[in-house]
């Protein structure tokens, strides 16, 4: 009898150390991120865009929203409603509002609206992971790119 007892109380403990380490996800982050890229004559231009994410975690899943930022750290547009739940490595978290792609080729301009996936872990205070996007209907989806983002101190 004394055995399965104590293999129970290993199991739980083994269980509950990694849920209170994800939960460390919570907080306030910052993030750059390619908010345009251009393509001249095989020359690759990017400009870079800012955001503040902010999360919560309840029991397993995760609440939060995406706020674009001007030059100045101001917010620029509306937030973003953020949703996902935490993994064994970290976490997953998507938009929970499409936004739209826009390409742009010599005689044409293509409109797609895409949902943003990132799957990320708490490496300190640093989100390591990817991001990806998804088409609204699920017809194509983006590679995925590194992610990163810095917890607020």
């Amino acid at each position: 009898m004394r055995r399965p007892f104590g293999l129970v109380i290993v199991f739980a403990s083994s269980v509950a150390l990694p849920l209170s380490a994800q939960a460390t996800v919570a907080g306030m982050w910052f993030t750059e991120f390619d908010a345009q890229t251009r393509i001249v004559n095989g020359s690759v231009s990017t400009v870079k865009g800012h955001a503040r994410i902010e999360l919560q975690v309840a029991g397993d899943s995760i609440h939060g929203t995406w706020q674009n930022l001007n030059a100045a750290g101001a917010a620029d547009g509306p937030a973003r409603p953020l949703g996902g739940a935490l993994t064994s490595g970290g976490a997953h978290f998507e938009a929970l509002t499409p936004s739209e792609i826009v390409r742009r080729e010599m005689d044409s301009e293509t409109h797609t609206k895409v949902v943003m996936n990132y799957d990320v872990a708490v490496h300190g205070d640093s989100l390591v992971g990817t991001e990806h996007w998804v088409a609204a209907d699920h017809a194509s989806q983006g590679e995925p790119r590194r992610f990163t983002a810095t917890r607020k101190s």
